[in-house]
């Protein structure tokens, strides 16, 4: 860590999160763990139930969308937007 690196300004503690998938094609999430503004650790996780899974490809990482929390606080994991296909051109 720099000590001279500006920190982040973050409300949560994990302020964002991911998903993607393997080499082998197990979907993993990925977790941004912030403390004092400075990243303090990435957590990497299965959510195929597996404890058998790899590092996610930077090809497969996708932010996770959060719905806006419903009366009881619960929120849910929005799919993913279309994708129309331009950037592949």
């Amino acid at each position: 860590m720099d000590p001279v690196a500006p920190r982040a300004e973050v409300e949560q503690r994990v302020p964002t999160d991911a998903f993607g998938r393997d080499a082998h094609g197990t979907e993993v999430g990925v977790l941004l763990h912030v403390i004092d503004g400075y990243i303090d650790e990435l957590e990497i996780y299965s959510t195929a139930n597996t404890d058998q899974y790899g590092l996610p490809t930077k090809e497969s990482l996708r932010l996770a969308r959060w719905s806006e929390p419903d009366g009881h606080g619960t929120r849910v994991l929005l799919p993913d937007p279309p994708h129309n296909g331009a950037a592949d051109e």
